[in-house]
């Protein structure tokens, strides 16, 4: 005879693999989709082994009325801790796209080996320094402890969904720009100075070829404001990172009933 299996035991298990699922998910580096599915999987399963004794003890075993909305939850949280430590990866998409524009280089793409879409050359540069910094920082590891806290303070099973936190997602959301225009900053000034004195110097000697010249100055100078501010990177991604661990931790507790 088959084995039977109680799955009013399994149900607090599977919420486990719920959350480590949504973080899996949408994660630097775990998400990225170069990771096969069998080891984003495997991961998952494993963390579940490991922390579905410390936790599953502490929850009910029944399955609750409202199930859909419970796995909603815990889906919604793992989500939410992943997507608010990418967001920091997205301002420097859009730190390399801005510079991209103001380069000249619009349309010079290359495929990113990660999503095999176009993407701007700086964009690609600006994603993958800080995803070392990310890597030499450790803040994986911040991460993963970030993790295991969320079931001491919301466990499985207590999530609720509000404005308030639809208002705290949005709220992350924004700063993308704000910390892209930081990054991109020194290059940009420098850049835009640039044309300010291209500009004058074409009003004072009209027949200096600007045309010819302007474009490959811009990206001199750009370049070496960016080689000059490259090491103050990873001081600024550190800030950024703890920023991040930090919203990450204010959104677990609005969402704990």
């Amino acid at each position: 005879m088959l084995p039977q299996v109680d799955f009013n035991n399994m149900f607090p298990t599977f919420l486990l693999g719920v959350r480590l699922g949504g973080l899996m998910t949408f994660a630097p580096f775990l998400g990225n989709p170069s990771i096969p599915i069998k080891v984003k999987s495997g991961l998952t399963f494993v963390l579940t082994a490991l922390l579905a004794p410390a936790y599953t003890a502490r929850m009910g075993h029944n399955i609750p009325d409202n199930m859909v909305a419970v796995i909603a939850g815990e889906l919604l949280i793992g989500m939410g801790m992943g997507m608010t430590i990418e967001l920091v990866f997205d301002s420097a998409r859009f730190a390399g796209q801005l510079l991209g524009f103001q380069f000249g280089y619009s349309i010079v793409n290359v495929i990113d080996p990660q999503s095999q879409v176009e993407t701007s050359v700086l964009n690609f540069f600006h994603y993958t320094m800080l995803m070392l910094i990310f890597l030499q920082g450790n803040v994986h590891h911040w991460l993963f402890r970030l993790l295991v806290h969320s079931f001491d303070v919301a466990p499985p099973g207590t999530v609720i969904v509000s404005t308030k936190v639809i208002s705290m997602l949005f709220s992350s959301a924004g700063t993308v720009f704000i910390l892209g225009l930081q990054l991109a900053a020194p290059a940009l000034l420098a850049t835009v100075m640039t044309d300010i004195s291209l500009s004058f110097m074409s009003k004072a000697a009209p027949q200096l070829p600007v045309m010819a010249v302007g474009l490959p100055a811009k990206m001199l100078v750009g370049y070496a404001s960016i080689w000059c501010s490259v090491v103050f990177w990873p001081t600024l991604a550190a800030k950024w990172f703890h920023g991040a661990i930090l919203g990450a931790q204010h959104l677990l507790d609005a969402m704990h009933s």
